[in-house]
């Protein structure tokens, strides 16, 4: 690669300081220019899939992290009230009622 590097810097160095005592000819760019039309146009771009694969896997991560996070949050916080309200309803059940009734 280095090797491929060293000779391209080369070539180019060569090319710039030689570049007053080569003539390209007067119909040059004209000719350039042609052959530029004539390769066409580029590729197409990517399909919907591709990028919304590429979409994907850059925000998998993210996703991963989030799940973990909200995890252990839920974990540490001891969120469970439906628990809670399912336990004060099977130890007394009467009294939870009247006590909803009459806003004890």
């Amino acid at each position: 690669m280095k090797d491929n590097m060293t000779k391209i810097r080369k070539a180019l160095s060569t090319a710039y300081r030689e570049n007053e005592t080569v003539h390209a000819g007067e119909f040059w760019e004209t000719r350039v220019m042609g052959h530029i039309r004539s390769l066409g146009a580029p590729a197409s771009p990517a399909n919907f899939s591709a990028l919304f694969g590429r979409f994907v896997w850059r925000t998998a991560p993210v996703a991963c992290l989030m799940i973990v996070a909200l995890t252990v949050a839920l974990v540490n916080l001891d969120y469970t009230p439906e628990y809670e309200m399912t336990a004060t309803f099977m130890t007394d059940p009467i009294e939870s009622t009247v006590q909803l009734l009459w806003g004890g």
